[in-house]
């Protein structure tokens, strides 16, 4: 199989995941519409005793940068002698791992929310997700030049 092709398949690849995790913080943040919408009372936590833990979970949110760069760099280490095939699978789990992470704060907000009823607690944790995820969308040329530099 030619290198290139290889590439574009696993582009297309990544490219979908992302989306896909990208689909599921919008999808979080309809069911906190719907649940507002219908007057359904999630929380069975008084607000006020989880107040003082909620810069926990802003955190946990921030925290979830520092985890994707360890864990994206550690993916992305070379071993000497790994073939391009080798190389394009370290790329596309580090991306499938990146997202995966950047999803925590979402939950985090989610989790949130329920506890609190209190929409705002998950849009500022959903957009921390959002923001992770815009910053590592994967880039065509950058798993360019990566590869050159490995290979």
């Amino acid at each position: 199989m030619d290198t290139s092709n290889a590439m574009a398949g696993s582009y297309r690849q990544a490219k979908l995941v992302a989306w896909a995790m990208m689909g599921t913080v919008v999808i979080h943040a309809a069911i906190v519409e719907i649940l507002l919408i219908q007057g359904v009372s999630v929380s069975g936590v008084d607000p006020e005793a989880v107040a003082p833990y909620k810069d926990y979970f802003i955190l946990g949110g921030v925290l979830a940068f520092v985890i994707i760069r360890a864990v994206r760099t550690s993916i992305l280490r070379q071993a000497p002698g790994d073939s391009v095939a080798t190389l394009l699978g370290r790329l596309r789990t580090a991306n499938i791992a990146v997202y995966a992470i950047a999803e925590i704060p979402a939950i985090l907000g989610l989790v949130l929310f329920i506890l609190t009823g209190d929409r705002k607690d998950f849009y500022i944790l959903g957009t921390f997700s959002i923001l992770a995820m815009v910053l590592y969308y994967p880039k065509l040329n950058h798993w360019e030049v990566w590869l050159q530099r490995k290979a």
